[in-house]
């Protein structure tokens, strides 16, 4: 395939044959940033509220979104380790998306502080719950072993 064409990535096998293509990687790439943008903002909105509620202080915050972000990064990560096209793909995709790409999720605790500043911010707590860990870890399993090495059509 020619990088000069545009003619890589996961989503040119999703355009192949639609003209002009240009226009569906276009289109494509503004609704994934209008999806990611309306994810982080509903997170965004979703803690503010449990913040005034008193449910999740405010202090509790990051310590829910870092975790999940860099447990999501690092699935991304195992995931792309497994693929079976280049090592290179660990770096290019596993990090990228795990990462880079996710990076807007690590704004979501300075957002909700913004949004609830001025509340008393609650006193809840989250406890840790095991049985959500190991859920985490079975589904996460299952995530690297399919889709890792890629899923065919």
């Amino acid at each position: 395939m020619s990088l000069i064409k545009g003619e890589t990535g996961d989503w040119e096998i999703v355009v192949r044959g639609l003209q002009p293509a240009w226009i569906w990687r276009v289109s494509l790439g503004l609704i994934g940033a209008a999806s990611y943008t309306v994810a982080v903002m509903r997170s965004t909105q979703e803690l503010t509220r449990c913040v005034r509620r008193g449910l999740v202080s405010l202090a509790e915050i990051p310590r829910l979104v870092f975790p999940a972000y860099l447990a999501g990064g690092a699935l991304l990560v195992a995931a792309s380790a497994f693929n079976p096209i280049s090592p290179s793909l660990i770096l290019v995709s596993g990090v990228s998306s795990g990462f880079a790409a996710m990076a807007g999720l690590t704004l979501v605790p300075r957002m909700v502080e913004n949004r609830a500043r001025g509340i008393g911010g609650g006193e809840g707590v989250l406890s840790y719950g095991s049985g959500w860990v190991v859920a985490g870890l079975v589904i996460g399993s299952f995530f690297v072993a399919i889709v890792g090495p890629g899923v065919r059509f």
